[in-house]
């Protein structure tokens, strides 16, 4: 009997954890890699191949796709964090302390 209830709780345990890392996988490969900056997502990376070599693009916050293609993930990467960073707000006022 306990053997039966262990089982069942096994089971159950691994549908979640295999709905969950489906789940997980299917939106990496839809979605590409997320971009952070300062724990706040600001776009993601994706990869693309033809003419027999892999190329990465990054698609910023507002969905647009880059113009240009990148040879290395990185590359693509630190684009998208510079281009978001230009774009960016710049706070130039200091909070006083009374």
């Amino acid at each position: 009997m306990v053997m039966l209830i262990n089982g069942m709780l096994l089971g159950i345990c691994f549908t979640f954890a295999g709905a969950y890392l489906y789940q997980t996988a299917r939106y990496r490969l839809t979605h590409g890699k997320k971009i952070l900056v300062a724990k706040q997502e600001v776009g993601y990376v994706i990869s693309c191949r033809y003419n027999g070599s892999k190329h990465w693009f990054f698609i910023d916050e507002y969905g647009q796709k880059s113009q240009d293609h990148f040879d290395k993930k990185q590359h693509a990467v630190r684009t998208c964090k510079k281009d978001f960073l230009s774009r960016r707000h710049k706070q130039t006022t200091i909070a006083r302390i009374a």
